[in-house]
């Protein structure tokens, strides 16, 4: 019954490798915190997560498509450089981005995601 009203769980510097199935069962939890583990899978959907802490987990590679059903995710926090799945310049953007990403992969779309700046003039006034 407690695990139906959960809002924030910290499970940082646990060595945890995985995430227990039950874990699918935290309906109401908003905020997870998994740094500093060894996670290898990414956490199980949580339609609810609004902020997912994932960083310092070495052996998490993949973010799986599954993850674009987790529309109510504002935050996602990842080592962009570990994850083999998808650029770097996607993968350290919003959540909204990574499941249009996703999508976009599914649907079999050949996009560039590579987004350049170039900063013109005195004080950066301009841009292109």
């Amino acid at each position: 019954m407690l695990k139906n009203h959960l809002l924030e769980l910290d499970l940082s510097y646990n060595s945890l490798r995985i995430i227990p199935e039950w874990f699918a069962e935290l309906e109401s939890l908003q905020v997870l915190n998994l740094t500093h583990n060894c996670l290898e899978a990414f956490p199980p959907c949580l339609p609810g997560l609004r902020k997912l802490f994932l960083t310092a987990n070495p052996y998490l590679k993949l973010i799986p498509t599954e993850f674009k059903h987790m529309t109510s995710l504002e935050y996602v926090a990842l080592d962009a450089k570990n994850i083999a799945n998808m650029p770097v310049e996607i993968v350290s953007r919003e959540p909204e981005d990574i499941r249009k990403y996703l999508e976009d992969l599914q649907r079999g779309h050949q996009k560039c995601y590579r987004i350049k700046l170039m900063i013109v003039g005195e004080e950066a006034v301009g841009k292109v």
